[in-house]
């Protein structure tokens, strides 16, 4: 296997993207532990929340033209990416789970005015599917998080077959389009998700984070996003559908916001 980086100063715990190397198409690839903040379930039957007043929501400069890749591996394993090969500073901001529906969702991703990755459980999204068709004119795109949300790893094939296949298919009829990537509930996964993801057909990538919103802070790592902590182009952000959102999302963009020359693309015209 290789590894292509992108910032510096990265050791093997912060692999981005690991590809097959010529005439290695069946070789296993390395498993990435599961990334820091790693997500809890989301919050049901709850309202929003809003702490003290937001202000407007941080605007951000439009995203440089892309230049894709191509994540997809020819061989018995999907690829896994953490970060994305970029040609700006660029990062990405993606929404986990689906169970709890912030009724101010498709406001606030119209006032940020930034694209975002929905990595969706199917079992809410097919039961609340007009939410989420509301927010792809929003510039929302919906993924694959599995059926029940279930940690992955060590799962037999067939159940995990069930799980990623199944919401793919599931969420197929919600987006009007097959999802292109997926993410394993808590960043946990092994090599039989990986076989499974590439046999399901028209997925593009195993699809990490490196940064996650919890409580309020976006953390990097173990450590609270600043100064000497800052966002690296091609990052994957996370936050969650919960009461929080508009505060979340205003965390985000802050964060970008306070990164010189920093904007936020759509993670699938980066990653085919």
């Amino acid at each position: 296997m290789r590894t292509l980086r992108t910032g510096a100063g990265l050791a093997l715990a912060g692999l981005l993207l690991t590809l097959a190397a010529p005439g290695a198409a069946t070789a296993a690839p390395p498993i990435i532990p599961p990334p820091f903040g790693a997500e809890l379930p989301d919050s049901y039957g709850q309202t929003p929340r809003v702490s003290g007043n937001l202000g407007p929501m941080p605007q951000l400069p439009p995203a440089p033209r892309p230049v894709p890749f191509s994540a997809a591996a020819g061989g018995e394993y999907a690829q896994t990416v953490l970060r994305v090969p970029v040609n700006g500073n660029v990062v990405f901001i993606t929404i986990d789970d689906g169970g709890y529906q912030p009724p101010e969702a498709a406001r606030v991703l119209e006032e940020a005015h930034i694209p975002t990755s929905l990595f969706l459980i199917s079992s809410p999204a097919v039961q609340h599917a007009d939410f989420f068709r509301s927010l792809q004119p929003e510039g929302a795109t919906i993924e694959a998080h599995t059926q029940s949300h279930r940690k992955l790893k060590g799962l037999p094939e067939d159940v995990q077959r069930f799980e990623i296949c199944g919401s793919v298919d599931k969420l197929q009829g919600v987006a009007g389009r097959r999802p292109t990537l997926f993410r394993p509930p808590y960043g946990e996964y092994d090599l039989t998700t990986l076989k499974v993801i590439q046999s399901c057909g028209g997925i593009a990538a195993n699809t990490l984070w490196e940064g996650s919103v919890i409580g309020g802070t976006l953390y990097i790592a173990q450590h609270a996003f600043g100064p000497h902590n800052p966002l690296y182009p091609g990052m994957i952000l996370l936050m969650h559908f919960t009461p929080d959102f508009e505060r979340d999302m205003h965390v985000l963009l802050a964060a970008v916001a306070a990164s010189p020359g920093f904007s936020v693309g759509r993670l699938e015209d980066y990653i085919h």
